[in-house]
């Protein structure tokens, strides 16, 4: 979900045309225009505006058109727990911020205890 905050108001769409830069060859010094990028190469393309792809529309309007209708989500999704932190449950305990190793314990018990 991209906005933390609260979504835009408005959204507006433009299209560009963007052409990468290419090594130096016989073929790319043969196209008119084209960026060469050598070893010290910072720019690696040049982005040029088309046109306007969609007109600014209202976010409300834009919701009910066309987010709606594909049933994309309007919300951010909850956390999900992480594997790692299942994966622990599974095989440990927690105290706090200390993690347990239970399998570890077992293995050091059979090693330190005597017999």
């Amino acid at each position: 979900y991209p906005f933390r905050e609260k979504p835009p108001a408005f959204v507006r769409a433009w299209l560009y045309h963007y052409d990468f830069t290419r090594a130096p060859s016989r073929w790319a010094r043969s196209i008119p225009g084209t960026e060469l990028c050598g070893s010290d190469c910072t720019k690696y393309w040049k982005r040029t505006r088309i046109k306007e792809y969609v007109p600014k529309v209202d976010s409300t309007l834009l919701r009910m058109q066309v987010v709606e209708p594909q049933q994309w989500p309007v919300a951010p999704e909850a956390p999900s727990e992480s594997t790692a932190n299942r994966l622990r449950r599974f095989i440990g305990i927690t105290y706090g911020d200390t993690f347990v190793d239970g399998p570890l314990l077992c293995i050091l018990a059979a090693v330190l205890l005597p017999t």
